[in-house]
C-alpha cells in the first residue's frame, strides 16, 4: 500500500521505476542478503494481475518467466485428483508430524510440485511406477533446486510410509551437505530456569503456559505433543504420561512431582468443557488447542524479558526438547540406548545428532554388548 499508493495508475507496475522503487522502501527492512527473494514477489504480483486480465501483457521490456516457476505451473495444469490428495497429505505430515516452520513448508512442497511434474511428463499418473532412473533423470534436470535433491528424501520416506510406493528409494539420496558440527540451538540449564521464572502465573492462561512449557523442558515433549496430552492419558497412581508421538507412536514416559504439580495447579484454575483433552482454549466453548502460536509469542516475551539471545533467528519452541536431548545425551555416565529410549528416536542416528553440538562428544556412547560365552 504504501508503494501503489502513489501511484495514479496501477499499469505502472511493468516499470523498471516501480521496481527500483519498490526495493527502496523495503531495503532498510530486511537483513543484507535476504532482499533478492523478496523483491522477487512483486513480478509474481504483476504476473497474477495480467492472469486475471487487470493489465495487459505488454510490457516495456521482455520478461522472462522463472524456469522453476514455470515446472510448477505445469504442475498445476496437469495436476489430478490424486497429486493434490497426496500434496495435502504430505502437507499434514510436514506441519503436524514433522512440525516444520512454515518457510520450510513452502520450499517442501514446492520441491514436491517440481517432482511430480518430473513424473507427470514420463507418463506416470502416480507414484506406484516410480522406478531409480525416474529420481536420477530429476537430479539431472536443469529445472532442479540442490535443495530438492536433499528434500527429496523426506518425500520419498513419506510416499513409502503411505504405501505410495513399494520400496523406500530415501537411503540412496546422498544429501549435498559437508559434515559439520550442527548450529547450537538449544540453551543452557541455566537459560532454560529463567525462561520457566519468567512466566509469572498470574492468570489462568499463564499457568496453562507455564504447565506446557514444563512438559517440552522436563520431558522433551514436542509442542504437538504436548497439545495433544489428555486427561485419560494421566497415571496419576504410576507417575507416568502416555505421549502420542509421531506417526501415531505411543509412549509410556515417567514425570516428577515438579510436572504433576504444574498440571494440577492449571486444573484448578481453568475452565473445563466435556473434552478430554488437557489444555484447553481460554474462551468458550474451550474446545482442544490447535496450534502452538500463542505459546511462540509467550517464549518471545520471555527471550525479551531475561534478555536471552534466542539460539535462531525464528522463536522455535522445540528450543526446550533440543536443549533436554543436548543435556541427556551429553551427560556423563549416559547410557546412549537410554537417551534414545527416553527421546521416542526410531533410529540411533536421530539421537547422535545431539551429541554433535560438542566436538568433545563426537564418538558412539558406552552401550550395553551382551558378554560372549567362553
Amino acid at each position: 500500500f504504501r508503494l501503489f499508493g502513489t501511484y495514479s495508475s496501477i499499469n505502472l507496475l511493468k516499470s523498471d521505476e516501480c521496481r527500483s522503487r519498490f526495493l527502496k522502501i523495503i531495503e532498510p527492512e530486511y537483513k543484507a542478503g535476504t532482499l533478492k527473494k523478496y523483491s522477487a514477489g512483486i513480478s509474481h504480483y504483476r504476473n497474477y494481475l495480467i492472469s486475471e486480465n487487470i493489465i495487459a501483457a505488454n510490457t516495456v521490456h521482455n520478461f522472462v518467466r522463472n524456469k522453476y516457476d514455470a515446472v510448477r505451473a505445469k504442475y498445476q495444469k496437469s495436476k489430478t485428483s490424486f497429486f493434490m490428495e497426496v500434496e495435502s497429505k504430505f502437507y499434514n505430515y510436514l506441519t503436524v508430524e514433522r512440525e516444520y516452520s512454515d518457510s520450510e513448508v513452502r520450499k517442501n512442497i514446492a520441491s514436491y510440485q517440481r517432482f511430480s511434474a518430473h513424473i507427470i511428463e514420463n507418463g506416470l499418473s502416480s507414484f506406484a511406477d516410480v522406478v531409480g532412473s525416474h529420481i536420477l533423470q530429476f537430479r539431472a534436470l536443469k529445472t532442479t533446486y540442490k535443495t530438492d535433491w536433499n528434500k527429496l528424501r523426506v518425500l520419498l520416506r513419506f510416499l513409502y510410509r503411505e504405501g505410495y510406493i513399494s520400496e523406500n528409494f530415501s537411503g540412496a539420496i546422498i544429501l549435498n551437505k559437508k559434515n559439520r558440527l550442527r548450529r547450537k540451538k538449544y540453551l543452557s540449564e541455566i537459560e532454560i530456569e529463567k525462561i520457566l521464572g519468567s512466566i509469572v502465573r498470574s492468570s489462568s492462561t499463564e499457568v496453562r503456559t507455564y504447565s506446557m512449557f514444563l512438559l517440552m523442558a522436563r520431558m522433551g515433549l514436542r509442542p504437538s505433543e504436548t497439545i495433544r496430552v489428555r486427561l485419560n492419558d494421566i497415571d496419576w497412581v504410576n507417575g507416568k504420561i502416555l505421549i502420542r508421538g509421531k506417526g501415531n507412536r505411543l509412549d509410556w514416559l515417567p514425570f516428577s512431582t515438579e510436572v504433576a504439580e504444574a498440571i494440577i495447579d492449571y486444573l484448578k484454575v481453568s475452565k473445563r468443557s466435556s473434552s478430554d483433552f488437557l489444555f484447553l482454549q481460554e474462551r468458550p466453548p474451550y474446545n482442544p488447542i490447535r496450534n502452538t502460536i500463542f505459546l511462540s509469542t509467550a517464549l518471545k516475551l520471555a527471550y525479551q524479558q531475561t534478555k536471552i539471545n534466542p539460539p535462531t533467528d525464528n522463536i522455535r519452541l522445540n528450543v526446550f526438547r533440543h536443549s533436554f536431548a543436548t543435556r541427556l545425551v551429553n551427560s556423563e555416565g549416559q547410557n546412549f540406548l537410554t537417551a534414545q529410549m527416553f527421546l521416542r528416536h526410531s533410529s540411533p542416528g536421530m539421537t547422535l545428532h545431539y551429541a554433535k553440538y560438542h566436538a568433545s562428544k563426537l564418538r558412539l556412547f558406552e552401550m550395553d554388548w551382551p558378554e560372549l560365552s567362553q
